[in-house]
Formats: structure tokens, sequence, C-alpha cells
């Protein structure tokens, strides 16, 4: 579930709830999302979670990444253009 740490509001009302019922009684795992992990009303949910933690990629690692994907699309990427990609990206591989 993407944005649990948006799912506030009268419209969301018993939202957070529900999930937490689910999460409690499946045995499947159920992947939640949240941009503000230390927002206060998804602590209960965090108890009964597992927090794993993303940080940005490296300028490096997304220049590397433009140089693979323009060879899989039939052309090559000079290694400053890589690093130019990389910097005007803001560090968002996608």
């Amino acid at each position: 579930m993407d944005e649990v740490d948006g799912v506030v509001g009268s419209s969301d009302r018993g939202g957070l709830s529900a999930l937490l019922a689910v999460i409690k009684k499946t045995l499947i795992p159920i992947v939640c999302i949240a941009n503000d992990s230390g927002n206060r009303k998804i602590q209960t949910l965090k108890n009964h979670s597992y927090e794993l933690k993303f940080s940005k990629p490296g300028l490096a690692d997304i220049s590397k990444m433009a140089g693979v994907i323009a060879r899989k699309e039939g052309f090559e990427l000079d290694t400053e253009t890589a690093k130019y990609v990389a910097e005007v990206s803001g560090q968002d591989i996608r």
C-alpha cells in the first residue's frame, strides 16, 4: 500500500486500523510505503511492521545506470553526458 503516511482525514477514517487488522491476520507479506516514516499517525502500524529504509542512489550509480539503459536502447552515452544526466536527475533513478 503506497503512501500509508497520507491516510488521514474523514474520507480515510478507519483505513489504517483496517490495514493493521489485515496485517495481523494474513500470512502474506504486505508492503506499505511511506515518505514520512516518522509520522506519528503510522506509529501503531510501525509497531507491527519491519521497517526497511532506502537512500537515494549516488551520482556514480545513476550515471552508470544511464549508460546501461542507453546501450540497451541502442546508443552509447559518453561518461560526461552520463554524469550530467545523473546530476540533473536530482538523484532520482526513475
